[in-house]
Protein backbone atom coordinates (compact mmCIF):
# COMPACT_ATOMS: atom_id res chain seq x y z
CA UNK A 1 0.00 0.00 0.00
CA UNK A 2 2.87 2.08 0.39
CA UNK A 3 4.19 1.80 -3.18
CA UNK A 4 0.17 3.78 -4.23
CA UNK A 5 0.68 6.47 -1.71
CA UNK A 6 4.05 7.27 -3.47
CA UNK A 7 2.86 6.29 -6.58
CA UNK A 8 0.55 9.77 -6.20
CA UNK A 9 3.52 11.65 -4.97
CA UNK A 10 5.06 11.06 -8.15
CA UNK A 11 1.80 11.90 -10.75
CA UNK A 12 1.97 14.87 -9.06
CA UNK A 13 5.18 16.19 -9.01
CA UNK A 14 4.95 15.74 -12.48
CA UNK A 15 1.73 17.59 -12.97
CA UNK A 16 4.05 20.61 -11.66
CA UNK A 17 6.32 20.85 -14.17
CA UNK A 18 4.42 19.15 -17.53
CA UNK A 19 1.14 17.92 -18.73
CA UNK A 20 0.45 13.89 -17.96
CA UNK A 21 -2.25 11.09 -18.57
CA UNK A 22 -2.57 8.61 -15.84
CA UNK A 23 -3.37 5.21 -17.62
CA UNK A 24 -3.53 1.40 -16.04
CA UNK A 25 -3.39 -1.94 -17.67
CA UNK A 26 -5.46 -3.93 -15.36
CA UNK A 27 -4.94 -6.66 -12.25
CA UNK A 28 -4.66 -3.70 -10.03
CA UNK A 29 -6.66 -5.31 -7.62
CA UNK A 30 -4.40 -8.55 -6.97
CA UNK A 31 -2.53 -10.79 -8.70
CA UNK A 32 -4.60 -13.83 -9.34
CA UNK A 33 -8.23 -14.24 -11.26
CA UNK A 34 -9.82 -16.01 -8.43
CA UNK A 35 -10.28 -14.93 -4.50
CA UNK A 36 -11.01 -17.07 -1.89
CA UNK A 37 -14.28 -16.14 0.21
CA UNK A 38 -12.21 -15.97 3.43
CA UNK A 39 -10.16 -12.92 1.27
CA UNK A 40 -12.84 -11.67 -0.43
CA UNK A 41 -13.86 -8.76 2.01
CA UNK A 42 -10.48 -7.54 2.78
CA UNK A 43 -9.47 -7.60 -0.86
CA UNK A 44 -12.48 -5.07 -1.57
CA UNK A 45 -11.18 -2.99 1.50
CA UNK A 46 -7.98 -2.55 -0.96
CA UNK A 47 -10.18 -2.23 -4.19
CA UNK A 48 -11.72 0.53 -2.37
CA UNK A 49 -8.75 2.44 -1.45
CA UNK A 50 -7.12 2.17 -4.60
CA UNK A 51 -9.66 3.42 -6.94
CA UNK A 52 -9.95 5.89 -4.59
CA UNK A 53 -6.26 6.72 -4.70
CA UNK A 54 -6.10 6.93 -8.55
CA UNK A 55 -9.35 8.91 -8.86
CA UNK A 56 -7.79 11.40 -6.30
CA UNK A 57 -4.57 11.93 -8.57
CA UNK A 58 -6.77 11.60 -11.32
CA UNK A 59 -6.91 8.05 -14.01
CA UNK A 60 -7.26 8.68 -17.67
CA UNK A 61 -8.27 5.06 -19.12
CA UNK A 62 -8.14 2.17 -16.75
CA UNK A 63 -8.22 -1.54 -19.07
CA UNK A 64 -9.87 -4.36 -15.83
CA UNK A 65 -8.00 -7.56 -15.64
CA UNK A 66 -9.30 -10.68 -14.83
CA UNK A 67 -8.00 -10.30 -11.00
CA UNK A 68 -9.59 -6.82 -10.95
CA UNK A 69 -12.95 -8.60 -11.82
CA UNK A 70 -12.56 -11.48 -9.47
CA UNK A 71 -13.53 -9.27 -6.70
CA UNK A 72 -17.27 -9.38 -8.84
CA UNK A 73 -18.64 -7.65 -11.40
CA UNK A 74 -20.89 -5.08 -9.23
CA UNK A 75 -18.90 -4.34 -6.72
CA UNK A 76 -16.17 -3.00 -9.95
CA UNK A 77 -18.96 -1.21 -11.80
CA UNK A 78 -20.38 0.31 -8.62
CA UNK A 79 -16.36 1.35 -7.69
CA UNK A 80 -16.19 2.79 -11.26
CA UNK A 81 -19.47 4.86 -11.28
CA UNK A 82 -18.64 6.31 -7.56
CA UNK A 83 -15.37 7.49 -8.96
CA UNK A 84 -15.88 8.25 -12.85
CA UNK A 85 -13.22 6.24 -13.70
CA UNK A 86 -12.77 5.85 -17.64
CA UNK A 87 -13.13 2.67 -18.46
CA UNK A 88 -11.78 0.88 -21.84
CA UNK A 89 -12.68 -2.70 -22.92
CA UNK A 90 -13.88 -2.27 -26.11
CA UNK A 91 -15.13 -6.09 -26.70
CA UNK A 92 -16.55 -6.78 -23.42
CA UNK A 93 -20.59 -6.45 -22.67
CA UNK A 94 -22.17 -6.66 -19.29
CA UNK A 95 -25.83 -6.40 -19.63
CA UNK A 96 -27.30 -4.40 -22.73
CA UNK A 97 -23.83 -2.53 -24.18
CA UNK A 98 -20.33 -2.84 -24.58
CA UNK A 99 -17.84 -1.32 -23.16
CA UNK A 100 -16.49 1.96 -24.52
CA UNK A 101 -13.33 0.62 -26.37
CA UNK A 102 -11.38 4.01 -27.19
CA UNK A 103 -11.32 7.60 -25.08
CA UNK A 104 -9.43 11.06 -26.35
CA UNK A 105 -8.00 13.44 -24.00
CA UNK A 106 -6.34 16.52 -24.46
CA UNK A 107 -2.83 18.29 -23.51
CA UNK A 108 -1.62 21.16 -24.19
CA UNK A 109 -3.35 21.24 -27.24
CA UNK A 110 -2.14 17.76 -28.36
CA UNK A 111 -5.09 14.79 -28.62
CA UNK A 112 -4.11 11.82 -26.89
CA UNK A 113 -5.99 8.64 -28.30
CA UNK A 114 -6.50 5.41 -26.21
CA UNK A 115 -8.00 2.12 -27.23
CA UNK A 116 -8.34 -0.75 -24.99
CA UNK A 117 -9.35 -4.72 -25.30
CA UNK A 118 -9.58 -7.51 -23.04
CA UNK A 119 -9.10 -11.47 -23.21
CA UNK A 120 -11.14 -11.61 -20.17
CA UNK A 121 -14.46 -10.55 -18.30
CA UNK A 122 -16.90 -11.82 -15.28
CA UNK A 123 -18.85 -14.01 -15.38
CA UNK A 124 -22.61 -13.79 -17.29
CA UNK A 125 -20.71 -11.15 -19.85
CA UNK A 126 -19.88 -11.54 -23.65
CA UNK A 127 -16.56 -11.29 -24.67
CA UNK A 128 -16.14 -10.07 -28.59
CA UNK A 129 -13.23 -9.97 -30.61
CA UNK A 130 -10.51 -7.79 -29.54
CA UNK A 131 -9.07 -7.65 -32.77
CA UNK A 132 -12.38 -6.03 -34.64
CA UNK A 133 -12.99 -3.81 -31.27
CA UNK A 134 -9.42 -2.37 -31.46
CA UNK A 135 -10.51 -1.62 -35.37
CA UNK A 136 -13.77 -0.35 -34.82
CA UNK A 137 -12.01 2.37 -31.79
CA UNK A 138 -9.24 3.32 -33.97
CA UNK A 139 -11.69 4.22 -36.97
CA UNK A 140 -13.92 6.09 -34.46
CA UNK A 141 -10.87 8.04 -32.53
CA UNK A 142 -10.18 9.97 -35.74
CA UNK A 143 -6.64 12.03 -35.62
CA UNK A 144 -4.67 12.09 -33.09
CA UNK A 145 -1.33 13.26 -32.05
CA UNK A 146 -0.55 10.00 -30.28
CA UNK A 147 -2.15 6.94 -30.42
CA UNK A 148 -1.53 4.06 -27.49
CA UNK A 149 -3.03 0.43 -27.24
CA UNK A 150 -3.69 -0.88 -23.72
CA UNK A 151 -4.37 -4.26 -23.82
CA UNK A 152 -4.89 -7.33 -21.13
CA UNK A 153 -4.02 -10.82 -22.55
CA UNK A 154 -1.80 -12.97 -23.75
CA UNK A 155 1.32 -11.80 -25.18
CA UNK A 156 -0.22 -12.79 -28.61
CA UNK A 157 -2.74 -10.52 -28.51
CA UNK A 158 -0.59 -7.59 -28.55
CA UNK A 159 0.80 -8.99 -32.47
CA UNK A 160 -2.64 -9.87 -33.78
CA UNK A 161 -3.79 -5.95 -32.74
CA UNK A 162 -0.40 -4.71 -34.32
CA UNK A 163 -1.26 -6.32 -37.68
CA UNK A 164 -4.39 -4.74 -38.47
CA UNK A 165 -3.64 -1.49 -36.73
CA UNK A 166 -0.11 0.05 -37.42
CA UNK A 167 -0.62 3.42 -36.77
CA UNK A 168 -0.58 2.58 -32.78
CA UNK A 169 2.61 4.65 -31.85
CA UNK A 170 2.96 2.73 -28.29
CA UNK A 171 1.21 -0.27 -26.03
CA UNK A 172 1.51 -2.23 -23.53
CA UNK A 173 0.06 -5.16 -21.80
CA UNK A 174 -1.34 -5.66 -18.24
CA UNK A 175 -1.57 -9.00 -17.98
CA UNK A 176 1.50 -10.10 -18.97
CA UNK A 177 3.32 -8.62 -16.22
CA UNK A 178 7.05 -8.21 -18.36
CA UNK A 179 9.19 -5.38 -17.26
CA UNK A 180 10.62 -3.31 -19.43
CA UNK A 181 12.77 -0.23 -18.82
CA UNK A 182 14.12 -0.35 -22.48
CA UNK A 183 11.28 0.22 -25.04
CA UNK A 184 11.04 -2.09 -27.74
CA UNK A 185 10.34 -1.63 -31.35
CA UNK A 186 7.48 -4.15 -32.47
CA UNK A 187 6.20 -3.83 -35.45
CA UNK A 188 6.07 -0.08 -36.06
CA UNK A 189 4.86 0.31 -32.47
CA UNK A 190 7.10 0.87 -29.25
CA UNK A 191 5.93 -1.78 -26.23
CA UNK A 192 6.51 -0.82 -22.78
CA UNK A 193 6.24 -3.08 -19.59
CA UNK A 194 6.25 -1.76 -15.79
CA UNK A 195 6.15 -5.19 -14.29
CA UNK A 196 3.78 -6.47 -11.80
CA UNK A 197 3.39 -5.68 -7.79
CA UNK A 198 2.82 -2.17 -8.19
CA UNK A 199 6.79 -1.94 -7.50
CA UNK A 200 7.25 1.00 -10.02
CA UNK A 201 5.57 3.39 -12.27
CA UNK A 202 6.51 3.86 -16.34
CA UNK A 203 7.16 7.38 -17.62
CA UNK A 204 6.44 7.99 -21.00
CA UNK A 205 7.69 11.78 -22.15
CA UNK A 206 6.72 12.60 -25.20
CA UNK A 207 8.36 15.51 -27.32
CA UNK A 208 7.09 17.14 -31.17
CA UNK A 209 9.14 19.42 -32.53
CA UNK A 210 7.16 20.14 -35.59
CA UNK A 211 8.63 17.60 -38.30
CA UNK A 212 6.44 14.64 -39.08
CA UNK A 213 8.39 11.10 -38.84
CA UNK A 214 7.70 8.23 -36.85
CA UNK A 215 8.61 8.20 -33.08
CA UNK A 216 12.22 7.77 -32.29
CA UNK A 217 13.42 6.49 -28.64
CA UNK A 218 16.05 9.25 -27.57
CA UNK A 219 18.99 7.28 -26.61
CA UNK A 220 18.19 4.46 -27.08
CA UNK A 221 20.24 3.20 -29.68
CA UNK A 222 23.16 2.65 -27.50
CA UNK A 223 21.49 0.55 -25.40
CA UNK A 224 20.13 -1.63 -28.83
CA UNK A 225 23.89 -1.56 -29.78
CA UNK A 226 24.89 -3.32 -26.61
CA UNK A 227 22.11 -5.95 -26.74
CA UNK A 228 23.42 -6.43 -30.11
CA UNK A 229 27.34 -6.92 -29.45
CA UNK A 230 26.51 -9.23 -26.78
CA UNK A 231 24.41 -11.65 -29.11
CA UNK A 232 27.27 -11.36 -31.69
CA UNK A 233 29.74 -12.22 -29.16
CA UNK A 234 27.41 -15.24 -28.11
CA UNK A 235 27.40 -16.46 -31.81
CA UNK A 236 31.34 -16.14 -31.21
CA UNK A 237 31.39 -18.40 -28.57
CA UNK A 238 29.18 -20.98 -29.44
CA UNK A 239 30.56 -21.65 -33.32
CA UNK A 240 34.20 -22.15 -30.92
CA UNK A 241 31.93 -24.78 -28.76
CA UNK A 242 30.79 -26.05 -32.20
CA UNK A 243 34.53 -27.03 -33.68
CA UNK A 244 35.32 -29.17 -30.52
CA UNK A 245 31.71 -30.93 -30.33
CA UNK A 246 31.91 -34.45 -30.88
CA UNK A 247 28.28 -36.35 -30.61
CA UNK A 248 25.64 -35.23 -32.93
CA UNK A 249 22.83 -34.49 -30.87
CA UNK A 250 25.41 -31.89 -28.98
CA UNK A 251 26.60 -30.39 -33.20
CA UNK A 252 22.35 -30.13 -34.09
CA UNK A 253 21.87 -28.26 -30.26
CA UNK A 254 24.49 -25.64 -30.66
CA UNK A 255 23.79 -25.20 -34.59
CA UNK A 256 20.06 -24.07 -33.18
CA UNK A 257 21.58 -21.93 -31.18
CA UNK A 258 23.93 -19.96 -33.36
CA UNK A 259 21.25 -19.88 -35.93
CA UNK A 260 18.76 -18.27 -32.60
CA UNK A 261 21.63 -15.75 -31.68
CA UNK A 262 22.07 -14.31 -35.11
CA UNK A 263 18.52 -14.11 -35.80
CA UNK A 264 18.20 -11.70 -32.82
CA UNK A 265 21.88 -10.09 -33.55
CA UNK A 266 20.14 -9.65 -37.26
CA UNK A 267 16.89 -7.91 -35.84
CA UNK A 268 19.05 -5.71 -33.70
CA UNK A 269 21.08 -4.42 -36.80
CA UNK A 270 17.40 -3.40 -38.16
CA UNK A 271 16.44 -1.65 -35.61
CA UNK A 272 19.46 0.40 -35.47
CA UNK A 273 19.12 1.25 -38.99
CA UNK A 274 15.55 2.01 -39.05
CA UNK A 275 16.59 4.48 -35.85
CA UNK A 276 19.10 6.11 -37.99
CA UNK A 277 17.05 6.54 -41.11
CA UNK A 278 14.33 8.31 -38.62
CA UNK A 279 16.91 10.28 -37.23
CA UNK A 280 15.67 13.47 -38.90
CA UNK A 281 12.10 13.08 -37.02
CA UNK A 282 10.30 15.73 -35.07
CA UNK A 283 8.94 12.87 -32.89
CA UNK A 284 11.01 12.09 -29.80
CA UNK A 285 10.80 9.97 -26.42
CA UNK A 286 12.00 8.72 -24.10
CA UNK A 287 10.57 5.97 -21.33
CA UNK A 288 11.34 4.95 -18.36
CA UNK A 289 10.90 2.96 -14.72
CA UNK A 290 10.68 4.56 -12.00
CA UNK A 291 10.99 2.58 -7.98
CA UNK A 292 8.56 3.22 -6.10
CA UNK A 293 11.32 2.91 -3.01
CA UNK A 294 11.18 4.46 0.36
CA UNK A 295 13.66 7.17 -0.59
CA UNK A 296 10.33 9.02 -2.25
CA UNK A 297 7.60 11.19 0.19
CA UNK A 298 4.22 9.89 0.62
CA UNK A 299 1.48 11.79 -0.46
CA UNK A 300 -0.58 13.00 2.58
CA UNK A 301 -4.21 12.26 0.93
CA UNK A 302 -3.22 9.11 0.28
CA UNK A 303 -1.51 8.17 3.21
CA UNK A 304 -4.35 9.07 5.30
CA UNK A 305 -6.54 6.97 2.92
CA UNK A 306 -4.12 4.00 3.35
CA UNK A 307 -3.84 4.50 7.43
CA UNK A 308 -7.80 3.82 7.21
CA UNK A 309 -8.09 1.07 5.48
CA UNK A 310 -5.56 -0.96 7.32
CA UNK A 311 -7.20 0.41 10.59
CA UNK A 312 -10.52 -1.41 9.16
CA UNK A 313 -8.66 -4.81 7.74
CA UNK A 314 -7.24 -5.09 11.09
CA UNK A 315 -10.61 -4.29 12.99
CA UNK A 316 -12.38 -6.86 10.54
CA UNK A 317 -10.29 -9.64 11.09
CA UNK A 318 -9.83 -8.90 14.88
CA UNK A 319 -13.40 -8.98 15.13
CA UNK A 320 -13.94 -12.08 12.67
CA UNK A 321 -11.40 -14.28 15.10
CA UNK A 322 -12.84 -13.14 18.12
CA UNK A 323 -16.58 -13.86 16.96
CA UNK A 324 -14.98 -17.47 15.62
CA UNK A 325 -12.96 -18.36 18.03
CA UNK A 326 -10.52 -21.69 16.93
CA UNK A 327 -8.09 -23.63 18.25
CA UNK A 328 -4.32 -24.81 16.83
CA UNK A 329 -4.61 -28.19 14.62
CA UNK A 330 -1.29 -27.55 12.38
CA UNK A 331 2.00 -29.64 13.14
CA UNK A 332 4.02 -26.60 14.18
CA UNK A 333 4.95 -26.02 17.33
CA UNK A 334 7.02 -22.48 17.55
CA UNK A 335 10.45 -21.40 18.29
CA UNK A 336 9.75 -21.57 21.96
CA UNK A 337 9.65 -25.36 22.09
CA UNK A 338 12.35 -25.77 19.69
CA UNK A 339 14.67 -23.63 22.44
CA UNK A 340 14.51 -26.35 25.11
CA UNK A 341 16.40 -28.87 22.89
CA UNK A 342 18.65 -26.18 20.70
CA UNK A 343 19.66 -23.48 22.97
CA UNK A 344 22.76 -22.57 20.94
CA UNK A 345 20.94 -22.34 17.44
CA UNK A 346 18.19 -20.19 19.13
CA UNK A 347 20.66 -17.70 20.53
CA UNK A 348 22.02 -17.10 17.13
CA UNK A 349 18.77 -16.93 15.54
CA UNK A 350 17.48 -13.89 17.95
CA UNK A 351 20.17 -12.03 16.55
CA UNK A 352 18.54 -12.35 13.06
CA UNK A 353 15.85 -9.84 11.24
CA UNK A 354 13.75 -13.28 11.51
CA UNK A 355 13.50 -13.08 15.04
CA UNK A 356 11.41 -9.48 14.87
CA UNK A 357 9.61 -10.28 11.48
CA UNK A 358 6.86 -9.95 12.93
CA UNK A 359 7.58 -6.59 14.88
CA UNK A 360 7.41 -4.80 11.38
CA UNK A 361 4.30 -6.06 10.13
CA UNK A 362 2.94 -5.00 13.55
CA UNK A 363 4.52 -1.27 13.32
CA UNK A 364 3.00 -1.15 10.12
CA UNK A 365 -0.49 -2.02 10.93
CA UNK A 366 -0.11 -4.75 8.28
CA UNK A 367 -0.39 -8.10 10.78
CA UNK A 368 -4.02 -8.81 9.70
CA UNK A 369 -2.93 -8.26 6.04
CA UNK A 370 -3.92 -11.51 3.96
CA UNK A 371 -0.99 -10.49 1.02
CA UNK A 372 1.51 -9.44 4.07
CA UNK A 373 1.73 -11.78 7.26
CA UNK A 374 3.31 -14.55 5.21
CA UNK A 375 6.72 -13.76 4.99
CA UNK A 376 6.40 -12.56 8.71
CA UNK A 377 5.89 -15.61 10.18
CA UNK A 378 6.64 -19.08 10.69
CA UNK A 379 5.08 -22.37 8.31
CA UNK A 380 2.38 -20.15 6.07
CA UNK A 381 4.26 -20.91 2.83
CA UNK A 382 4.25 -25.27 4.03
CA UNK A 383 1.17 -27.24 2.88
CA UNK A 384 -0.08 -27.54 6.30
CA UNK A 385 0.90 -24.10 7.82
CA UNK A 386 -1.35 -21.16 8.39
CA UNK A 387 -3.43 -19.62 5.76
CA UNK A 388 -4.53 -16.72 6.96
CA UNK A 389 -3.29 -13.94 9.99
CA UNK A 390 -5.95 -15.18 12.28
CA UNK A 391 -4.59 -18.77 11.93
CA UNK A 392 -1.15 -17.64 13.00
CA UNK A 393 -1.10 -18.47 16.86
CA UNK A 394 2.00 -18.90 18.28
CA UNK A 395 3.84 -19.07 14.82
CA UNK A 396 4.85 -15.38 14.65
CA UNK A 397 8.15 -14.12 13.11
CA UNK A 398 10.38 -16.48 10.53
CA UNK A 399 11.41 -19.01 13.44
CA UNK A 400 13.19 -22.44 13.53
CA UNK A 401 10.45 -24.14 11.20
CA UNK A 402 10.31 -22.51 8.64
CA UNK A 403 13.61 -23.70 7.34
CA UNK A 404 13.57 -26.98 8.80
CA UNK A 405 9.76 -27.84 8.33
CA UNK A 406 6.48 -28.82 11.19
CA UNK A 407 8.70 -30.16 14.52
CA UNK A 408 5.20 -32.00 16.02
CA UNK A 409 6.53 -35.01 14.85
CA UNK A 410 10.53 -34.45 16.08
CA UNK A 411 9.00 -33.73 19.41
CA UNK A 412 7.76 -37.02 19.47
CA UNK A 413 10.65 -39.21 18.41
CA UNK A 414 13.98 -36.59 17.42
CA UNK A 415 15.21 -38.82 15.54
CA UNK A 416 14.66 -39.36 11.93
CA UNK A 417 11.38 -37.34 12.18
CA UNK A 418 13.18 -34.07 10.73
CA UNK A 419 14.40 -33.47 7.48
CA UNK A 420 16.34 -30.84 5.87
CA UNK A 421 14.49 -28.40 3.78
CA UNK A 422 16.58 -26.91 0.81
CA UNK A 423 17.85 -23.05 2.22
CA UNK A 424 17.73 -21.26 -0.77
CA UNK A 425 14.12 -23.04 -1.87
CA UNK A 426 12.88 -22.03 1.00
CA UNK A 427 14.12 -18.22 1.13
CA UNK A 428 12.96 -17.57 -2.14
CA UNK A 429 9.63 -18.13 -1.04
CA UNK A 430 9.94 -14.43 0.20
CA UNK A 431 13.05 -13.34 -0.81
CA UNK A 432 11.65 -13.91 -4.65
CA UNK A 433 13.54 -10.81 -6.72
CA UNK A 434 10.37 -8.79 -6.41
CA UNK A 435 8.99 -8.22 -2.72
CA UNK A 436 12.82 -7.55 -1.56
CA UNK A 437 13.30 -5.14 -4.49
CA UNK A 438 16.05 -7.52 -6.00
CA UNK A 439 18.39 -7.49 -2.87
CA UNK A 440 18.71 -11.23 -2.25
CA UNK A 441 21.82 -12.70 -3.02
CA UNK A 442 22.38 -16.32 -1.10
CA UNK A 443 25.87 -15.96 -0.70
CA UNK A 444 25.52 -12.88 0.99
CA UNK A 445 22.70 -13.85 3.34
CA UNK A 446 22.46 -17.51 3.99
CA UNK A 447 25.89 -17.08 6.14
CA UNK A 448 23.77 -14.36 8.46
CA UNK A 449 21.05 -17.32 9.56
CA UNK A 450 23.17 -20.35 9.37
CA UNK A 451 23.68 -22.16 12.74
Amino acid sequence: MGGLSRRATLIEEGRKSHSIAVVDGGDLFGKTPTVSPALIQQSREKARLMMGAMSLVGLDAWVPGESDWALGREFVLELVQKHEIPLLAGNLKCGEEWFPGHRVVERDGRRLGFIGVVESGPDGCELGDPVKAATDAAAAIGDVDVLVGIFHGDAELDGRVLDVLPQIDFFFNGHTGRSQANPRQVKSSWFMGTGQRGKSIGRLALEWTGQEGPWVSVGEQATIEARMERYKTRVETTQASLKKAKEEKEIAKLERRILHHQAQADKLAEEIQNMQQSAESGHRFRHSLVDLSRSLDNHPATEAMVLATKTRIESMALGEQKANPVSSTLPFVGSAVCEACHPSQTVQWKTTAHAHAWETLVADKRSMDADCFSCHVTGAHHPEGPKLPTEVFGLTDVGCEACHGPGEAHIGQPVGTMTALDAVERCVDCHDGVQDEGRFDAAVYLPKVQH
